[in-house]
């Protein structure tokens, strides 16, 4: 459907978008999705993205990308990333594929579009390096416990109650591959955290209550939480 394309404070007109060479595209959940086009500007304009790294014998999650945020952060403020990775649609997902000379124009013509592009590198950077620092932990089950609460503080739904609704695509799995461990370690942390009454985690209802995002000793392991 034709129309205008919001990007916050930015409006830009679709018709001109594909005109200069850009798309908006829909994705279905659990579509793979490769973000190659030299020198363009993805913009997530809805949905949840899984960065998948990709090596020789298995890929990994390496994190995540929701709505509001851009790709590539290299070209935005210096952020390096692996070079094999792909991207998964976790949710159902829509991407605005902003072309190089349209993005370079937009800089120049809207002051607005470089600060959301410093925020985005900010945003993704300071989430990078939560994540890398709790993975950088020996013990395996303060891995998990630390990649749980960040999956909670960064993508989570504050309730009411204090308590955050994780994400429904969250798995067991991947919360062992962002915690660099095996299931069954992610298993015993999250089966003792139930037994505590510190999380609900099954297939329907993902919850971590307030009692364990409050503890001071974990959040004194996070640099920018």
């Amino acid at each position: 459907m034709q129309g205008e394309i919001k990007i916050q404070g930015l409006t830009i007109k679709e018709n001109e978008l594909i005109a200069a060479g850009g798309t908006r595209c829909y994705y279905e959940k659990s579509e793979e999705i490769y973000l190659s086009e030299s020198k363009a500007l993805y913009y997530i304009e809805d949905g949840i993205l899984g960065v998948k790294v990709l090596q020789k014998d298995y890929d990994y999650m390496y994190s995540f990308l929701d709505k509001t945020k851009f790709w590539p952060l290299d070209r935005l403020q210096g952020f390096s990333m692996p070079d094999n990775l792909c991207f998964k649609a976790l949710t159902s997902t829509s991407i605005i594929k902003i072309p190089y000379l349209t993005y370079q124009i937009l800089l120049l013509e809207h002051g607005t579009l470089a600060k959301l592009l410093l925020q985005s590198a900010l945003d993704e950077r300071r989430i990078h390096d939560n994540f890398k620092y709790a993975c950088s932990c020996k013990s395996a089950q303060d891995r998990v416990l630390l990649v749980i609460f960040l999956m909670a503080y960064h993508y989570g739904q504050k309730n009411q109650k204090e308590d955050y609704l994780l994400p429904e695509f969250l798995t067991q799995q991947i919360l062992a591959n962002l915690a660099q461990t095996t299931p069954i370690t992610v298993s015993k942390v999250v089966q003792n955290l139930q037994n505590d009454a510190k999380i609900t985690f099954n297939r329907k209802v993902k919850i971590v209550k307030k009692s364990f995002m409050s503890n001071p000793q974990i959040q004194e392991c996070l640099l920018y939480a």
